[in-house]
């Protein structure tokens, strides 16, 4: 039997094409570009045609700008490359985003209506204009009953409806996963969640944010975010929930429809094999450092024990795991601030 090493599984590249927030007057690194995006990146799209979209707040309201493969400010979409969307008149943040089959981009974030937060979604057609088919004028807002609810995640079923995942305020110090879903036009959907189109789910009775969601082969939708509890120090945990198709918790999922993954905070990043096993990315604390990781987990939630070490590949590398694809090959590809991570297949990381 060959020995598993924790480390050193991840391989780092550092990329200089992602644009970079910046407007202070002086000149980029080479390889990188910067605009006056006027807030910090939250989201960020890749469209088929290689063309980047970035997501992000200026001023209070949803920010996007898209740049051609070059790096240059696409002039074809929005106003010179940019588009500035109110939502409901307040504040807005947006946090994050997805492409649809046709080129349409959904963005989604929060949006103070009245004296609360609430979910807030638009839609825009390729060229940056919203996309007055959808919602109310191309927006929609979601209120969970909660003085705040932002959404950071968003992804596309196979018939087109739109699930959205973030969390609500319960109290100071405690927040849930909330979960809505749409149909294409924006409407909730009252086949979910008992009629309401919305879940919420208390994962460990502490600060719990769903910061991304993925639709499983069988309708099954999965949840995975951050979980913090604690005052000194703050322990930083990974909650996961799977829901059926209605919305209910799934008992098959390690028998509550929760795992809870502690001290790793690998809620950041998530993908779904084609096998159905789950990829999460994130950071780990180990001997008193901070790293970037990728866990495995099988169907069922538990750890998969033939990828890297009891489920866990480390990476030399303190930057923070923010996202994670799967590259056409069946590499995972866990982005950082400044780069990516590759993790090869489970065979190759057990040998």
């Amino acid at each position: 039997m060959t020995t598993k090493q924790p480390a050193g599984f991840l391989m780092a590249s550092f990329l200089g094409l992602a644009a970079c927030g910046g407007g202070d007057g002086t000149a980029p690194p080479p390889g990188r570009v910067s605009t006056a995006f006027g807030g910090d990146e939250t989201g960020k799209l890749i469209q088929s045609d290689g063309r980047i979209i970035r997501i992000g707040g200026s001023s209070g309201n949803f920010v996007m700008a898209r740049y051609a493969a070059d790096g240059r400010l696409d002039e074809t979409f929005g106003d010179h490359g940019l588009v500035n969307t109110d939502i409901a008149g307040g504040v807005d943040a947006a946090f994050g985003g997805a492409l649809l089959a046709d080129g349409r981009i959904m963005v989604v974030g929060s949006a103070r209506v009245g004296s609360g937060e609430d979910f807030a979604i638009a839609r825009y057609l390729r060229n940056g204009a919203v996309d007055t088919s959808f919602g109310t004028q191309g927006r929609t807002t979601t209120d969970f009953s909660s003085p705040r609810d932002r959404a950071f995640a968003i992804a596309i079923q196979p018939d087109g409806r739109i699930v959205v995942a973030g969390d609500t305020l319960i109290a100071f110090g405690n927040s849930d996963f909330a979960v809505a879903r749409y149909d294409a036009d924006g409407l909730l959907d009252n086949t979910f969640g008992g009629g309401t189109g919305k879940v919420t789910t208390d994962i460990a009775q502490a600060v719990d944010i769903a910061r991304n969601v993925a639709i499983e082969s069988g309708g099954t939708i999965l949840v995975s975010g951050t979980i913090t509890m604690g005052s000194s120090p703050v322990l930083a945990h990974t909650g996961i929930a799977r829901y059926s198709s209605v919305g209910v918790l799934d008992p098959s999922f390690d028998t509550s429809g929760i795992v809870i993954i502690p001290n790793m905070q690998l809620g950041d990043g998530l993908a779904l094999q084609p096998d159905g096993r789950i990829l999460l990315a994130g950071n780990v604390i180990v001997t008193g450092n901070t790293v970037s990781g990728v866990m495995r987990l099988g169907t069922n939630g538990s750890p998969d024990l033939d990828f890297g070490f009891g489920g866990l590949a480390l990476a030399r590398s303190t930057r923070e795991a923010r996202e994670l694809r799967l590259q056409f090959d069946g590499e995972a590809v866990a982005g950082a601030d400044a780069g990516l991570m590759v993790t090869k297949q489970a065979e190759r990381l057990a040998q």
